[in-house]
């Protein structure tokens, strides 16, 4: 669907648009708008979902986002992407209006000067238009790019199939396809899509880096492998010496145990002679007596 039917259909308008029925002509509904007519029969609140103009963060199912690189002025969105801007005033920026939740439009062309954006804006009552600015005007946070569905026919033997979805869910992902994506990609996208699709997506990276984190985990932990060998190979020499030392100490603990045994051993028979001398001097005594010798 070419955005450029899109486009000249809402400057046609003769009033705004206020597809999501919040009462106005928010600067939010142009991408809401434009997602329903790219994606027919699918709400904008699955494509795009709620949230003022700055926190929008289109489906990756249906959108490629782009973070804008402020540095970089070769980085520019291309015709019919969704551009998300941050609140102002902010520093650094021209813009001075007071609008904390932030600006989006669809882009109508864009330069390294500066872009023109299909936009509407609440409390204006104003029908879509559109405007020019320098970058330098409200800062950019990022575009959207729509993900274009394949023009093969729906059920064409190229289509992937529930299978082959499960497969690159659970390769790219770590998961199987909800009911969502089986919906949306089986039977209408072959699976070269599905894998770039699946690819770009948000998931797939925040998956990656997590797969990522843990693989350097597990790394460090193998590093540190050699030095607890070591602490270990040192307890076991600390314990070895330790034993050592009390073998040698239950040594010098038998021995002095076996001396004393001696020594008492000695002080009982002493004990027992000088019982015995006692008995014979008094049975001398006891015969000197009797024979008048004393």
């Amino acid at each position: 669907m070419s955005y450029a039917a899109f486009e000249t259909g809402m400057l046609n308008r003769t009033t705004g648009i206020d597809i999501d029925g919040s009462g106005d002509f928010d600067c939010v509904d142009i991408p809401k708008a434009y997602a329903e007519y790219l994606f027919p029969g699918v709400s904008w609140v699955t494509t795009i979902g709620y949230g003022n103009a700055k926190d929008l963060h289109p489906n990756p199912v249906y959108f490629t986002k782009v973070a804008n690189d402020v540095n970089n002025p070769n980085q520019l969105p291309p015709v019919g992407a969704i551009m998300v801007f941050d609140y102002t005033p902010k520093p650094g920026y021209t813009n001075q209006f007071d609008n904390p939740d932030g600006h989006t439009g669809t882009c109508h062309s864009a330069d390294s000067s500066g872009y023109t954006l299909l936009q509407q804006a609440s409390g204006t009552g104003k029908k879509p238009w559109l405007e020019y600015h320098n970058w330098k005007y409200r800062p950019c946070l990022a575009w959207y790019i729509p993900i274009q569905q394949v023009t093969s026919p729906q059920g064409g033997a190229d289509m992937i199939t529930q299978a082959t979805l499960t497969f690159i869910f659970q390769t790219l992902l770590g998961r199987a396809p909800d009911a969502g994506a089986i919906s949306h990609y089986v039977g209408n996208y072959t699976p070269d899509f599905v894998i770039n699709d699946v690819t770009n997506s948000t998931e797939h990276k925040q998956h990656q880096a997590n797969l990522d984190a843990a693989a350097q985990a597990q790394a460090a932990q193998l590093a540190q492998i050699p030095t607890l060998t070591q602490q270990v190979a040192d307890l076991t020499t600390k314990v070895n010496a330790l034993t050592a030392s009390t073998d040698d100490k239950n040594k010098v603990i038998a021995n002095q145990q076996s001396t004393i045994t001696k020594l008492q051993a000695q002080l009982t028979a002493q004990g027992n002679d000088s019982i015995q001398l006692n008995s014979l001097g008094m049975a001398l005594q006891w015969l000197i007596q009797r024979l008048g010798l004393k």
